[in-house]
């Protein structure tokens, strides 16, 4: 009987206009539907938040669109009949209508919905959002009806979750149908704020951005959300394109984060996060030098530690800048003397031929660039708490 009530209550809703007013009636008396035959109508259209409704299999949400109808007829009995039904598209849709033929109290109707959202979310930890159709009087403007709070319903990009939109909220989104495109002066802002790393001036451009991206036809909003991102991403090329070290910014996924957002906030969020990644990576022109310059000499010790006469004076001539200087930034950046360095590299070399090769203490402390045998000895023991030949003594034992 339950199933034979829905299947009518989805033809009264979706496809009435091959249908008589009477048969209509005679549906309505037949299977004891809780719809006025002579009064007037409204639709709700209702979809769970799907960020709340997630975990849920299947069967939990016909749990809850059951909970959300037996609160909403109970919350309306004492003016209104109500009849609802689960859509195939995973909605729920309620049939308001009046006792009487005089119009329906739309506030008083969206106060009563708001109630059963507060309830039910109450009750189950799970929200939904709606849209409320125009009031009509016959049974033949229902699909129309139900068709358009359909496309309502795509406007909580803008409105997010709890929702309740009727058609004033979004009746100028509906009746834009202009090709979309950035704003020249908003997108020079914009760029402008990227390179200079004003955030002030990026957050507000920002808004800005999206207070316009909010006042178009819902097909738009994405595709200018994403149309945003370009621009900066184009931006960290360009910004890229002039430094030696490139940023490191990870935007995999960014696009799929922002065609999955519920909501322009969302969209908007995820964009200021892009930003602020690109500022913590975003090192002044001194600080990019600097660490260029350290890895250059690191990459001189490396490929030269077994030349006995390197030292801060030689590496300093290859740079062409003061011993002085490049020792004061190096011990800044890596709390340690470049002379312990290149000693450290050293002994770090000797630990490998003592585990991998056959070469005597003299061949080992040559082929590393140690002049001075009780040097090497002495710095040996006190990196690694023994003499180089107990060392390779005690690697034989475990190998």
């Amino acid at each position: 009987r339950s199933i034979v009530r829905s299947y009518y209550i989805r033809k009264i809703v979706t496809d009435n206009a091959a249908l008589s007013e009477s048969q209509i009636k005679d549906w309505i008396i037949e299977h004891k539907l809780s719809i006025h035959a002579t009064g007037r109508y409204v639709l709700w259209v209702i979809k769970l938040d799907d960020v709340a409704i997630s975990q849920h299999v299947q069967d939990d949400r016909r749990l809850l669109h059951f909970a959300i109808a037996n609160i909403m007829q109970e919350m309306l009995a004492d003016k209104f009949d109500c009849e609802a039904v689960e859509m195939k598209n995973e909605q729920l849709v309620a049939i308001i209508s009046s006792r009487e033929s005089s119009e329906l109290e739309l506030s008083s109707i969206r106060e009563k919905l708001a109630n059963v959202q507060q309830v039910f979310s109450r009750m189950y930890k799970v929200s939904f959002s709606a849209a409320i159709s125009n009031e009509v009087s016959r049974y033949s403007a229902l699909t129309g009806e139900y068709n358009l709070c359909l496309q309502y319903l795509r406007y909580t990009l803008i409105f997010g979750k709890e929702s309740i939109i009727e058609s004033t909220m979004i009746q100028a989104n509906m009746d834009n149908h202009f090709e979309a495109s950035l704003p020249h002066e908003l997108e020079k802002k914009l760029v402008e704020s990227i390179k200079s790393q004003q955030t002030d001036l990026f957050e507000k451009t920002l808004d800005k951005i999206f207070h316009y991206i909010a006042s178009l036809n819902y097909d738009y909003m994405s595709y200018m959300a994403l149309q945003v991102f370009i621009l900066m991403k184009n931006v960290i090329k360009e910004i890229n394109d002039n430094r030696i070290v490139p940023l490191a910014i990870r935007l995999a996924d960014t696009n799929q984060q922002i065609m999955n957002s519920q909501s322009l906030d969302s969209m908007r969020d995820i964009l200021i996060d892009v930003y602020r990644e690109i500022n913590e990576n975003k090192k002044s022109p001194e600080q990019e030098r600097n660490e260029i310059l350290i890895e250059t000499i690191r990459d001189i010790i490396e490929q030269n530690y077994a030349d006995i006469n390197l030292n801060i004076q030689v590496i300093g001539d290859i740079l062409r800048l003061s011993p002085e200087y490049i020792g004061k930034l190096f011990k800044r950046q890596q709390g340690i003397a470049i002379a312990e360095y290149i000693n450290d590299v050293r002994l770090r070399q000797a630990v490998l031929y003592l585990e991998q090769g056959n070469y005597t203490i003299n061949e080992l402390i040559e082929k590393i660039g140690f002049g001075n045998r009780s040097n090497f000895f002495r710095l040996f023991k006190n990196k690694y708490g023994t003499t180089p030949k107990e060392y390779r003594t005690k690697k034989s034992i475990m190998s």
